[in-house]
C-alpha cells in the first residue's frame, strides 16, 4: 500500500520543506516527451542517494509528493541504465511499493556489473503519465580476484590433467565461470593463446581450484593458461608448458589356423608401449586376388575381430573358395594412427567327388524307381545335391542335360550323414508310357561342382487290349441298352469304358468326331453297359465300344439299333356345358399299346378359325388325360355371345398330334329390339345410343332429352343453376318457387319416348325392382365390356354394360352402371331414382338429377 503521510506538525513540515527546496532540482523529461512523459513545474517526485553499493548491487532513494493532486493509483519506482540518460526505451525500472514517514522510498538493484557506472532517475507513474526526477549516478565496486595456472598432471600417453585455482576477495555471492585455453603451437602471450588456443572447460571447486581433461591430444609440447570470468570481469593465470608423452605400436601378422575347404581362421598380434588408457581396433584384410598391402588396403574384404588381454586377435573367415590360394596382412588402429603387419597367404583344402547310375528296379507299365550312389572325399562339410534326368527320346548325357526332365532332387547339410542314406539316392516315376524305352542318368552338385554318372536305360512293361460292341438290348422308343466287352492281359490296369452314339454318323471317325458320349462301369468279367434315354422314335442309332487302358485307347466295331415307332390320333369329342361365360371341352387321345410319355391340352380363340392360326395366334388351356384317353378342360372368362374355334392337341414322347378344328357360341342376349322377359314390361336388347347388347350408348341428365359434354347444374335445363332453384318436378319450396308436386317424368321429357316413339319409356323405380328381384344376374363381358347379364324366368336375357356415367368427365366406367328411372326422389327432389350395379352391390338408389347416366328403355 502506498502511504499518503500529511505531517500535521506545521514545524516539521517547514524544516522537510526547507530541506528539499535546497537538495531538489527540477525534474526532467526521459527522452523526448510524449503523452505519457512530460514536465511539471511542481515538484512531485525527487532523485535521492545510494547505499550498500557493492561488486554487483546498490540501494537507490528517491522522494514522492502525494499531495500534488495525484490519483489514488498511481506508482512509484527508478528507471537505470548504463547510459547517461536512463529512458524506458534503454533502462531497466524497478518500483517501489510503500513510502516511508518522510514520503521516502528506495529500491534495491540487483545483477549489475562490476566496476559500471549506472545512471538512474526517479518517477511517479499516475494513470498513463510518467513524472521523473533529476537523473543522478552511481559506480559498483570492482572485483578483487587472482587466477593461478598450477602445473598439469596425470601426464601420460596422449593425455594430461590442466590445473587452476581462483581467489575471490569479496563479501558477495558473485556469478563465477573457469576455463583453461590450450595450445600445442608456440605461443608467447596471452593474446596469443587467445587467438590460437584451444577453450576446455572446467568446474570450480569449494577451495576454488578447478580442473579439465582435454581429449584427442597429440604427442608433444603444450601451453595453457587457466581462466575465470566473476561478475562479469575476466581473470587470467600465466602461461604454464606441459608435454604429452608418445607410445610405439606394432602390429604382427600370424600364420592361419584350421584351414579348411571354405573357411581358414586368420591370427594377428598388437603390441602398444605406452597405451594402456588409449582406444584400440583390430581386423583383417584378405583376398584371393590383391597379393600386396596396398592392393588389399584397396580392394580386400575386411574381417573385424576382438583383441585379448595379451594383445592377440583372430577371426574365422568363411565362403572361401575352394583350392584357392589368398593372400591377408593384420591391421589396427590405436588412437587414430593404422598400422599393419606383414601380408602372408595361405590356400585352401580341395575334395572329389563321383556319381554312378545304378540300376532301375520296380520297372512297371507307368512306373519305375531310379537309383544313383555320391561319393565324396575330404567334402563332409560341404552342401550336396543330388537328382536324375530322364527321356524317352534323349541318349546322350549332353541331350538329357538340355531336354531330359528333372526329377528326385535332394539336398544334403554338413553334419547330416542320413541325408543319402550313405551316399545312395533314388527317384520314382510315375505317369511313364508303358512298353517304352527310358534314358536316364543320375546327377550331383558338391558345393559348386557338378558330377555326372553313366546314360543308362530302362522299357516300361507292355500290355494288350481288346474292346468288342454287342447287340444293343431293351430297345423302346425312346432308349436303349448298349453292351460292350474289355478283354486286357492278366495284369492290373487303370481301365475306364464307355460308349460313342449318334443317328447322324456311323463309321468310328465319325463317331469319335461327333458322337454322344455314354461312360459305363466295367464288370468283373469285363464286360460294361450304358442306357441311353431321350432317343427319336423310329431312328436308326450307330454304336461303338470304347476302352482305356492306361494311356491306351481301344475300339470295338461299330453296329446299330432302331428305336420303336408308335402311332398317336386325337379327336375331338365335342364342346358341352356352354354358358355366357363359360364352355367344356372334350377330347379323345389314341395310341400304340406302349408306354409312353404323354400330353394333352386344347388350343381356343375368336379370330383364329384354322389350326395354323390357332397355334399362332390362340390361347392354350392344359387338359387332364384319362386312362383311357379321354380328356377335358374347363374355359371360363369368355365373353357371352361369341363363337370360339378350338381344336384338341397331345404330345406323345416328342410327337404332336391334333383334332380337326371346331366351334362354339356362347349364350347371350336374346336376339332382337324387344326382349320379353315375362314382366309387366318388356325391355330394349340395347341402351339408348347403342347399337348392339355391350355398347355403353349415350348419357342423360335426369328429364333432359338430348346428350351433352358438361353435367352439371349450371348446365342442367331444368333448374336455374342451382340444385335449390329447380323450374320442373318440385314437391318443396326450398328448392325453388316453382312448386309443381310431379314426381314422374311426363313423356314429352322422357328421353325413351322421345326417342324410340311409340308406348316406349323410360322405367320407374318399380320396373327396376320387379327385374332385380324376378331375373338371375350374372356378371360377363364381351369385347372389354364389363356388365351383368340379366337372364329371366322364360329363358330370355338382356345385358346390362357397366357404362358409369358423366359429370365434367366419366367416372367408374368399366365396373359400376347407373341408370335413371322417370321417377322422382320424393325426399330430396333434386335427385331421381336409378339403378346402381357394380362387382358388390345390385339396389335402386338416388342421385343428383344433372349428372349424366345410361338409360334402358322399356315398352309396355
Amino acid at each position: 500500500m502506498i502511504k499518503k503521510n500529511c505531517s500535521k506538525e506545521l514545524g516539521h513540515t517547514i524544516i522537510m520543506a526547507i530541506f528539499l527546496v535546497a537538495t531538489m532540482v527540477s525534474c526532467s523529461t526521459l527522452g523526448e516527451p510524449n503523452n505519457n512523459e512530460r514536465n511539471d513545474p511542481k515538484e512531485v517526485v525527487v532523485t535521492s542517494g545510494t547505499s550498500n553499493i557493492t561488486e554487483c548491487s546498490a540501494t537507490v532513494y528517491a522522494y514522492a509528493n502525494p499531495s500534488e493532486a495525484l490519483s489514488s493509483t498511481w506508482k512509484m519506482g527508478i528507471v537505470y541504465s548504463t547510459e547517461e540518460d536512463p529512458s524506458l526505451n534503454n533502462g531497466t525500472t524497478a518500483t517501489s511499493k510503500e513510502l516511508d514517514s518522510n514520503n521516502m522510498y528506495s529500491v534495491s538493484l540487483y545483477n549489475l556489473s562490476s566496476e559500471t557506472t549506472y545512471y538512474y532517475k526517479a518517477f511517479v507513474l499516475d494513470g498513463e503519465i510518467y513524472r521523473y526526477g533529476k537523473v543522478k549516478s552511481f559506480t559498483t565496486k570492482g572485483v578483487s580476484a587472482i587466477v593461478e595456472t598450477i602445473a598439469a598432471t596425470d601426464l601420460s600417453s596422449l593425455k594430461a590433467t590442466l590445473n587452476g585455482k581462483l581467489t575471490v576477495n569479496s563479501s558477495e555471492s558473485l556469478p563465477v565461470s573457469v576455463w583453461f585455453l590450450y595450445s600445442s603451437s608456440p605461443v608467447s602471450s596471452l593474446e596469443d593463446i587467445e587467438n590460437k588456443g584451444i577453450k576446455c572447460s572446467a568446474t570450480l571447486q569449494k577451495d576454488g581450484t578447478f580442473s579439465s581433461k582435454p581429449i584427442s591430444l597429440s604427442p608433444g609440447a603444450y601451453y595453457y593458461v587457466a581462466c575465470a570470468s566473476v561478475n562479469g570481469q575476466r581473470f587470467n593465470g600465466q602461461l604454464v608448458p606441459f608435454a604429452v608423452e608418445d607410445f610405439d605400436v606394432k602390429v604382427r601378422t600370424d600364420n592361419p589356423s584350421e584351414v579348411g575347404l571354405r573357411t581358414a581362421t586368420l591370427n594377428g598380434h598388437l603390441d602398444v608401449s605406452n597405451g594402456e588408457s588409449l582406444s584400440k581396433s583390430v581386423w583383417f584384410l584378405y583376398s584371393s586376388s590383391a597379393s600386396t598391402l596396398s592392393a588389399l588396403k584397396s580392394s580386400g574384404a575386411k574381417a573385424s575381430s576382438s583383441l585379448s588381454s595379451d594383445g592377440t586377435f583372430a577371426e574365422t573367415v568363411s565362403y572361401l573358395s575352394i583350392n584357392t590360394k589368398y593372400y591377408y596382412v593384420a591391421c589396427a588402429k590405436v588412437n587414430d594412427r593404422e598400422v599393419f603387419g606383414e601380408v602372408k597367404t595361405f590356400t585352401t583344402g580341395d575334395f572329389s567327388a563321383t556319381v554312378t547310375t545304378s540300376a532301375t528296379t520296380n520297372i512297371s507299365f507307368t512306373s519305375a524307381t531310379l537309383n544313383g550312389q555320391l561319393a565324396v572325399t575330404n567334402g563332409e562339410e560341404l552342401s550336396k545335391s543330388a537328382w536324375f534326368l530322364y527321356s524317352p527320346s534323349a541318349s546322350t548325357l549332353a541331350d538329357l542335360k538340355r531336354f531330359g526332365k528333372e526329377i528326385g532332387k535332394i539336398y544334403g547339410t554338413p553334419h547330416e550323414s542320413g541325408s543319402f542314406n550313405g551316399g545312395s539316392f533314388d527317384a520314382s516315376l510315375a505317369d511313364l508310357d508303358f512298353g517304352t524305352k527310358y534314358y536316364y542318368v543320375a546327377c550331383a552338385r558338391v558345393d559348386d561342382l557338378e558330377v555326372f554318372g553313366e546314360v543308362r536305360s530302362f522299357t516300361t512293361i507292355d500290355f494288350s487290349a481288346t474292346a468288342s460292341t454287342s447287340d444293343a438290348t431293351n430297345i423302346t422308343v425312346a432308349s436303349a441298352t448298349l453292351n460292350g466287352c474289355l478283354t486286357t492281359s492278366n495284369v492290373e490296369l487303370d481301365k475306364s469304358v464307355w460308349f460313342l452314339y449318334s443317328s447322324s454318323v456311323s463309321t468310328l471317325t465319325g463317331l469319335k468326331n461327333s458322337g454322344e458320349k455314354a461312360l459305363s462301369a466295367i464288370s468283373s468279367n469285363g464286360s460294361y453297359k450304358a442306357s441311353i434315354n431321350n432317343l427319336e422314335y423310329g431312328t436308326t442309332y450307330y454304336y461303338v465300344a470304347c476302352a482305356k487302358v492306361n494311356d491306351r485307347e481301344v475300339f470295338g466295331e461299330v453296329k446299330s439299333f432302331t428305336t420303336i415307332d408308335f402311332k398317336a390320333k386325337v379327336s375331338d369329342s365335342g364342346a358341352t356345358s356352354i354358358t355366357f361365360t363359360s364352355v367344356m371341352l372334350y377330347g379323345d387321345l389314341s395310341t400304340s399299346n406302349i408306354k409312353l410319355d404323354k400330353s394333352v391340352w386344347f388350343i381356343y380363340g375368336t379370330t383364329a378359325s384354322t389350326l395354323a392360326d390357332l397355334r399362332c395366334y390362340g390361347e392354350t388351356i392344359p387338359a387332364t388325360l384319362s386312362s383311357s384317353g379321354s380328356f377335358k378342360a374347363s374355359i371360363n372368362n369368355l365373353d357371352f355371345g361369341t363363337t370360339y374355334y378350338y381344336v384338341a392337341c397331345a404330345k406323345v414322347n416328342d410327337r404332336e398330334v391334333f383334332g380337326s378344328v371346331k366351334s362354339f357360341t356362347t349364350a347371350g342376349p336374346t336376339n332382337g329390339e324387344i326382349i320379353d322377359m315375362g314382366l309387366r314390361v318388356k325391355w330394349a336388347s340395347c341402351n339408348l345410343g347403342a347399337n348392339t347388347p355391350d355398347a355403353y350408348g349415350s348419357y342423360y341428365a335426369w328429364g333432359e332429352t338430348t346428350p351433352k359434354s358438361i353435367y352439371e347444374w349450371s348446365t342442367y335445363a331444368l333448374c336455374n343453376g342451382t340444385d335449390n332453384r329447380l323450374t320442373k318436378y318440385n314437391n318443396s319450396s326450398s328448392y325453388g318457387p316453382v312448386v309443381d308436386n310431379k314426381i314422374t317424368l311426363e313423356l314429352s321429357d322422357d328421353v325413351a319416348r322421345i326417342n324410340c316413339g311409340d308406348k316406349w319409356r323410360m322405367p320407374t323405380e318399380a320396373d327396376f325392382t320387379e327385374l332385380k328381384d324376378n331375373c338371375e344376374w350374372s356378371y360377363a363381358s364381351k369385347s372389354g365390356h364389363g356388365g351383368y347379364i340379366v337372364k329371366a324366368s322364360n329363358g330370355n336375357c338382356i345385358f346390362l354394360p357397366a357404362a358409369g356415367y358423366l359429370n365434367k368427365s366419366s367416372y367408374e366406367v368399366g365396373s359400376q352402371g347407373r341408370y335413371w328411372s322417370s321417377s322422382l326422389y320424393k325426399g330430396d327432389p333434386s335427385r331421381a331414382r336409378y339403378l346402381s350395379f357394380g362387382s358388390d352391390h345390385i339396389y335402386t338408389y338416388r342421385g343428383p338429377r344433372c349428372l349424366g347416366f345410361s338409360v334402358r328403355p322399356v315398352k309396355e
